[in-house]
């Protein structure tokens, strides 16, 4: 049984009900003044009996509202009359004049229909009930019922089709038409172009909106004009072409005119402009994209003189028109409209809802026409793998007539867009394609273009995330996949940023307070910036400091939000010594968006104000940060740095006594644990009149000793222990200093020569040897005082030289010819020591590198 004819049953039942009561029990005079005008309007005079007939259930229920305690009505009924019949009076419009309907119009209006007797007792239901008993016993008898005539509701000139989803009712996009009214109804706005891709609704949706704005009192329109430009549709299962459909401009303008008022002696476009001068006129112009001329331009800005135009289209026009973005339906309307579709055919069995949903969303793009298509062809009696076997023809259909119009920049985004298959952000495109950064703009327009062309989602567009939708994704890979070289050039450009991250992530493991690591990659302009973060590390490295702080004011566009941008730039500032390194710290620390930030800002932060002698700003900033995170081992280290430096070394020393070593994963943890225990003695030593020896050098020796607990050197604590051995040199009369002194440079020989400041102490020590009065003790020394580098000037033979660097298995040799000197990798059976004359071979090093062998020592 045909829905609209049951429902059409049941307003009229219910309405010739409410006309037997009132016009049995409601005096001429109980009825309010704008009903008594729309009687008069109706019949030339004034009688409710008479009238009554010209009412509709709006009117009614007003009537008995005005007279309800007359009426002997109750509080209930009255409550239900004003709750749930009021809700079916739009229904009721769209049932007998007629209007496309709504998703739930149907169950809403059942519900009150098979109620409305048992909640409103008051009045005798008997042309419901009658209906009632039909519609349960032989609904087909409803054809022979005698529907009373109902007086057209709009005096609006239109010629609006009618609705091509009566199958199914109208589902969803309420938000959407919403939209679409408010634009339509600003005053402001002359051209309104409602953009999607093909079969996304955007013409169902638009008819809706229009049939909707008929029955609207702020409807503003006194003439509403269709026009069609549609050269396909969907004729059951298949796509076929439109015999007659208009194809030029001509076509267009001679379809309009033939709904307006013409006058012989004009022509069509004086005819069209003469009406819209005299009647408020909305023309829709359906499926622009299908005519691409600039006399449609043209027609549009002189048409909009008097008019209003509203446009569907798969192509913006531009500048010239207010655009509305119809994205895809939701999940929720688009299994709603599946599931309506299955049940119109009767096939709602063959689909579990899980199933259902997965084929909508991953199959049928939650698209209505690649959903209707598909149910269609399923009821044709063609098997389910059979029509997604298929599916390229409506890919196609809904692609068709944009591709080709692009232009190469747009087409080239599209690609990368394919060969990434995921979001992308503008400057994540500018990077993989290659570009500069200050060519984003052109990125940008392309981008632009396609959002025009409906090939990207427009939501997530408005974020600045360009992401192609499910059906042009398709339609590219099979129509147009990228060449072999632009996927290859693609892959290398992403590589970089991965192993960028990669890096970073171990880096911030391992490193995470040196200000070269960078953090918080979890958005990819963050990402990108960071590249060009790591580049200005790098141009820094090589002192090119103009293009160090480009590559900074680049990150700083790409992601205007990103920390570490800010923290580069006041770590390249801190290094040239610039007093604005203060101000980029502190736009760092207002970006930061979690703890572990914050943390990282105010520790190099800290540092920076140790460096320019800001000693007790430091310790406030290292203090804050323990009180962000009190248990992290690296704040503790550094607040024993600032505390060492204010000279409050109890209060370091105690820190140090509480901090387990066991828990300092990494040596370079540890060694920092060593080191600044070492610098507190170090530091107290220096406090202490240098005429203090005793309370000096025992301070300094436990430093040293402290050192020498570490399970490992490194560059930090090697340069620490030259330090304290350099005060210990100060000491040079004094010999338990001195066997102090040998004792440490024979046990660390390798470790102290291959740092590059020893060289400087043992400059400064040759000046204080002589001092030394035990010669025994001074020759000692003294052969630890010899410039390795010197004394390989004097080898002349080319085949010798001698050993000027040792460390872990490998060293350099150097003679008078080897002025850089040979890598050589330390030979097992010989025992070699800094100083030593050997004998060695040149070769090839698995770097391609002259390297040497070692084969004898010289005695």
């Amino acid at each position: 049984m045909n829905k609209k004819l049951e429902m059409h049953a049941m307003v009229d039942a219910i309405e010739r009900d409410l006309i037997c009561y009132i016009s049995a029990k409601v005096n001429d005079k109980n009825v309010p003044a704008k009903i008594i005008k729309k009687i008069k309007e109706r019949l030339g005079y004034y009688n409710l009996e008479e009238g009554v007939l010209y009412l509709d259930l709006q009117d009614f229920i007003e009537i008995i509202n005005i007279n309800s305690k007359r009426l002997d009505f109750d509080e209930e009924e009255i409550k239900y009359l004003n709750k749930h019949i009021v809700r079916i009076i739009p229904i009721r419009n769209r049932v007998m004049h007629p209007r496309p309907l709504e998703f739930d119009d149907y169950p809403i209006l059942k519900n009150v229909f098979n109620c409305v007797s048992i909640y409103i007792k008051t009045i005798k239901w008997k042309c419901t009930e009658k209906v009632i008993k039909i519609v349960s016993d032989s609904p087909n008898d409803l054809l022979s019922l005698d529907f009373r005539e109902v007086s057209k509701q709009s005096d609006i000139f239109e010629n609006l089709p009618l609705p091509d989803f009566d199958d199914t009712t109208y589902i969803g996009r309420r938000r959407e038409r919403a939209e679409i009214r408010e634009l339509l109804l600003n005053d402001r706005v002359y051209v309104v172009t409602v953009k999607g891709e093909g079969g996304i609704g955007k013409s169902a949706t638009v008819l809706k909106t229009l049939y909707d704005l008929l029955d609207d009192s702020e409807n503003p329109f006194e003439a509403i004009i269709w026009s069609t430009l549609k050269t396909e549709h969907l004729n059951n299962s298949e796509f076929i072409k439109i015999n007659d459909a208009i194809n030029s401009f001509e076509l267009l303008q001679s379809n309009i005119s033939n709904e307006v008022i013409k006058d012989s002696n004009l022509t069509e476009e004086e005819n069209i402009m003469n009406f819209v001068k005299e009647f408020n006129t909305l023309l829709v112009i359906d499926n622009l994209e299908t005519l691409n001329s600039d006399d449609v331009r043209d027609f549009i800005i002189r048409f909009t003189e008097y008019g209003k135009i509203l446009i569907t289209s798969r192509i913006g026009l531009g500048e010239l028109e207010r655009r509305y973005s119809l994205d895809t339906m939701s999940d929720n309307d688009s299994f709603a409209y599946a599931t309506a579709l299955l049940s119109y055919h009767n096939l709602e069995s063959i689909f579990s809802n899980e199933e259902l949903k997965h084929l909508i969303k991953d199959e049928l793009y939650c698209n209505p026409l690649s959903i209707k298509w598909y149910v269609r062809s399923l009821a044709n009696g063609l098997d389910h793998n059979d029509v997604l076997k298929n599916k390229m023809d409506v890919v196609n259909f809904c692609m068709s007539n944009v591709y080709e119009g692009l232009s190469e920049l747009s087409m080239l985004v599209l690609s990368v867009c394919v060969i990434e298959d995921r979001p992308l952000s503008y400057p994540n495109i500018t990077f993989l394609l290659d570009m500069k950064y200050e060519l984003e703009f052109k990125i940008r327009r392309s981008v632009n273009e396609l959002d025009i062309s409906n090939f990207l989602e427009s939501s997530k567009l408005k974020r600045g995330i360009v992401n192609l939708t499910a059906i042009a994704r398709n339609y590219l890979r099979i129509n147009h996949f990228p060449d072999k070289k632009l996927i290859e050039r693609i892959i290398r450009k992403r590589k970089k940023l991965s192993n960028l991250k990669q890096e970073m992530e171990i880096k911030n493991i391992q490193d995470r307070y040196n200000p070269k690591s960078l953090m918080s990659f979890d958005k990819e302009n963050n990402l990108v910036a960071g590249w060009y973060l790591f580049r200005a590390i790098e141009c820094k490295e090589s002192s090119d400091w103009e293009q160090a702080f480009e590559y900074v004011e680049m990150a700083k566009k790409i992601s205007p939000k990103y920390f570490e941008s800010y923290k580069i730039s006041a770590y390249l500032l801190s290094c040239k010594g610039d007093k604005n390194a203060n101000t980029e710290y502190k736009t760092a620390y207002d970006l930061c968006t979690t703890d572990d930030e914050r943390v990282t800002i105010l520790a190099l932060w800290a540092s920076h104000s140790l460096e320019r002698e800001d000693r007790h700003e430091a310790l406030r900033m290292i203090n804050e940060a323990e009180r962000i995170d009190g248990s992290n081992y690296h704040i503790k280290l550094d607040k024993v740095k600032m505390l060492s430096n204010l000279g409050k070394y109890d209060e370091a020393i105690s820190i140090l006594e509480n901090i387990d070593i066991s828990k300092l994963s990494t040596l370079k943890y540890k060694n920092i644990y060593y080191t600044r225990y070492a610098d507190v003695y170090r530091r107290r030593s220096e406090r202490i009149e240098f005429k203090y020896f005793d309370g000096r050098f025992s301070l300094l020796q436990k430093a040293y000793d402290v050192l020498e607990k570490s399970p490992g050197s490194d560059f930090r604590l090697a340069n620490m222990k030259i330090r304290i051995l350099q005060l210990i040199s100060e000491y040079s009369t004094r010999e338990e200093a001195m066997e102090f002194l040998l004792e440490k440079i024979s046990s660390d020989e390798i470790e102290l020569y291959s740092h590059s400041k020893f060289d400087k102490f043992i400059k400064s020590f040759r000046s204080r040897v002589v001092n030394i009065d035990n010669e025994e003790l001074k020759n000692q020394l003294k052969r630890y005082l010899v410039d390795y580098n010197e004394k390989a000037t004097a080898v002349k033979e080319k085949d010798e030289g001698i050993v000027v660097f040792m460390k872990d298995n490998y060293g350099f040799v150097k003679n008078a010819s080897l002025k850089r000197g040979l890598y050589f990798t330390l030979p097992r059976k010989l025992s070699l020591r800094l100083g030593d004359r050997v004998k060695f071979q040149i070769r090839d090093s698995s770097k391609g590198q002259p390297a040497a062998r070692i084969l004898d020592k010289i005695a």
